[in-house]
């Protein structure tokens, strides 16, 4: 282990050789990420998760990064090859007017192309997470937020998780898994997605869906098939503007980047997602964004930057939701 820092004015990011994982981001010395706990940091994944499944890939996630370059003005960390989806990811931390910029990319090293998306999930303690989007939450949603003009706002309130929590009261039935053959995964990725497929569903319908993936033919499944997760409660969103921010303790996170449209979103996920954890003991929510999914050529790369912004909540800017003073704190910084 070894934590790497990078200094812009009264801002501080450490990232760890360990996953490439960002353990703080501070405004003078004031922690915004998770320190301790079952989950910490903020870390960087594939997407869709469908093309590894879970838990995450061990080698981009908790494996040792080289160093490639640390100096004052930059940190660049690169992964070792991730075997079953033939990648590295490089992250490159920079100082980026009143933030940091956190460069993902992600390399192909395989002598074909790959489809994927970058995907980006920080822990925070909590407080009400917010973007600007009037679209409706995705099917696989299971949190409800709360839409006030073009704001989507969520409040996680751990303490009274069992009166209080917000999750819909009839969730939409979603599929745990997707149409595997638009990622032309191989035989072995595929025999594993079905063994939890199996698991999920009659064993004569995986072995169905297992043909017509072959005949690389669409497999759609029947409404009696579609299932829902109680142990997992995440809001799915599309159709930001670029940022999603969270206000808790004092501070106001903003993470900016380039926004997705939907029809450019990875199958089974999101542009937006916002994990919330129901053990109160073990309290934080996770905000989310991923990249447009893309087409990788051989021995080729993409680059994906978020721009990672502290301020300081005065008294009268409360985090709580519908605060509009939060959104135009939000627009004015990054200046929309």
């Amino acid at each position: 282990m070894t934590i790497l820092t990078l200094i812009n004015n009264n801002l501080s990011m450490d990232i760890d050789t360990d996953g490439g994982r960002i353990v703080s981001f501070k405004l003078n010395g004031h922690e915004s990420l998770v320190q301790e706990g079952i989950q910490v940091g903020s870390t960087f994944w594939p997407a869709p998760q469908s093309l590894w499944g879970w838990p995450p890939p061990k080698v981009l996630d908790a494996d040792e990064y080289q160093i490639i370059e640390h100096s004052v003005d930059k940190i660049v960390l690169l992964s070792q090859l991730d075997p079953g989806l033939n990648v590295q990811v490089e992250k490159t931390l920079i100082k980026f007017g009143e933030s940091i910029q956190v460069q993902y990319k992600l390399i192909n090293r395989s002598d074909k192309a790959i489809n994927m998306a970058a995907w980006e999930i920080s822990r925070l303690e909590g407080g009400v997470t917010f973007y600007d989007s009037t679209d409706e939450l995705e099917p696989q949603s299971t949190l409800a937020i709360e839409q006030v003009g073009a704001t989507q706002w969520y409040d996680y309130q751990p303490q009274n998780f069992d009166v209080t929590y917000n999750v819909l009261e009839t969730p939409k039935p979603y599929l745990k898994v997707v149409l595997w053959n638009e990622y032309r995964l191989d035989d072995q990725i595929l025999s594993e997605h079905l063994k939890a497929l199996s698991k999920q569903h009659p064993k004569e319908q995986s072995v169905l869906g297992f043909k017509q993936i072959k005949q690389n033919q669409r497999f759609d499944f029947k409404p009696n098939l579609f299932i829902h997760d109680p142990d997992v409660f995440k809001i799915f969103g599309n159709g930001s503007s670029g940022w999603l921010a969270n206000a808790n303790n004092g501070l106001l996170m903003i993470k900016s980047f380039d926004k997705v449209v939907k029809a450019d979103v990875s199958v089974g996920e999101s542009e937006i997602e916002i994990y919330a954890h129901h053990d109160a003991d073990q309290a934080y929510i996770e905000i989310e964004q991923q990249s447009k999914f893309v087409e990788i050529a051989a021995n080729d790369s993409f680059v994906w930057p978020v721009n990672w912004s502290l301020l300081e909540l005065k008294s009268s800017q409360k985090a709580q939701s519908g605060n509009e003073a939060l959104v135009e704190l939000v627009k004015s910084h990054l200046k929309l």
